[in-house]
């Protein structure tokens, strides 16, 4: 199985994106740029067909082939999702790792012993006990090592450029994308780096894109 043909992201090509590659503070980023970076991606990945919306559950990513050993998990839809698993790709009954959720989350970061490189499948279950599963992949050792190496070079040069903020965010999502990597460009978006309220709008934006959801019909 070619993990990289399940995503959305499929395919992504690398992206320039002014301003960016200096790795110089700018005085600040409009929620232009951010929208740019966003709609690149999902315009990348526009020959998949929508995600299935199973229960009101749309997993939005992983959903192909990652760097991150401790991942993070998204999801959107029209329900509130209380808990979800990671389970190896070969023994889909016993879960290596779950989580109960206690609000009204719509992703969480795995915290627990790194992955190892291989297929793996997580799930996500609403409050009813309706569920979604997909599958994503962990890279292989050495293709993650010469990432590491890229990164851990990356990060030192935007310490000694003193690049903060969403400046700093944006580069780590240039580096990603440029790694063929979208789905951990998307979750610099979902961490605490790249937080504010122009790209919480910007990533409700992105769920509604992937997802195209649409709202539950109303019993009368």
């Amino acid at each position: 199985m070619n993990i990289r043909a399940l995503g959305i992201f499929v395919g992504i090509q690398s992206v320039t994106i002014s301003g960016v590659l200096s790795l110089t503070a700018s005085p600040g980023l409009t929620a232009n740029v951010w929208k740019d970076i966003l709609e690149r991606i999902v315009r990348s990945g526009g020959q998949e067909k929508p995600r299935s919306v199973r229960g009101g559950i749309c997993l939005v990513g992983p959903s192909a082939v990652i760097w991150s050993d401790r991942p993070r998990l998204a999801w959107g839809g029209n329900i509130m999702v209380n808990e979800v698993k990671i389970f190896k790709s070969n023994d889909p009954s016993n879960p290596i790792w779950m989580k109960k959720l206690d609000s009204k989350q719509t992703s969480i970061q795995y915290d627990d012993k790194p992955l190892k490189p291989g297929v793996y499948q997580w799930e996500a279950i609403d409050v009813f006990g309706r569920s979604d599963t997909i599958l994503f992949e962990v890279m292989e050792k050495v293709e993650r090592s010469e990432i590491s190496t890229k990164f851990t070079n990356f990060t030192k040069n935007l310490e000694r450029s003193q690049v903060i903020g969403d400046d700093r965010a944006l580069q780590k999502i240039d580096f990603w994308l440029k790694q063929d990597l979208p789905w951990d460009a998307m979750s610099v978006v979902y961490g605490d780096e790249g937080r504010s309220p122009e790209t919480e709008k910007l990533q409700q934006d992105f769920v509604d894109k992937v997802c195209q959801l649409k709202p539950m019909p109303i019993n009368k």
